[in-house]
């Protein structure tokens, strides 16, 4: 699966706006099995699907070493991770989440911003405003 795709884009360079083609990378919904029982959908980039179940089981706790995974199958849709264990194990009360990003708008209150508006689900930002944002981005990295 190609965790890209191509969309039509606005790129804004010295205040002004033109339209191109750009490679997007996505996320897609990606179901996780262990021993034949379905324990969550990922939101992912759907690549290295085996390495991103068997690191999952192995943060949660659920295994301690390689040597406990007996197979693991990835569907031929990259969209289910079948994952089989040496041993018996129970799917955790509660799994840690590591990422909210798909839930929504996440670290902004876009609705308190006078110069951002909605036109059904989707935000209308000016241009000066997405800049400023940026600017402020990079002045807070560390």
């Amino acid at each position: 699966m190609v965790p890209s795709q191509s969309i039509r884009d606005i790129q804004y360079q010295q205040s002004k706006a033109s339209f191109i083609d750009a490679d997007t990378i996505f996320e897609t919904p990606v179901s996780l099995a262990v021993n034949g029982k379905n324990w969550l959908t990922f939101m992912c980039t759907p690549v290295l699907l085996e390495e991103m179940a068997i690191g999952f089981l192995f943060n949660e706790g659920v295994i301690d070493n390689l040597d406990q995974v007996s197979d693991v199958r990835i569907c031929e849709h990259g969209d289910n991770a079948d994952m089989w264990l040496n041993h018996k194990s129970q799917q955790p009360t509660s799994l840690q989440r590591t990422s909210g990003c798909t839930g929504g708008v996440t670290g902004v209150d876009l609705l308190a911003d006078p110069d951002i508006s909605f036109n059904g689900n989707q935000p209308k930002v000016p241009p000066e405003t997405f800049m400023n944002l940026v600017e402020m981005l990079i002045e807070v990295q560390s």
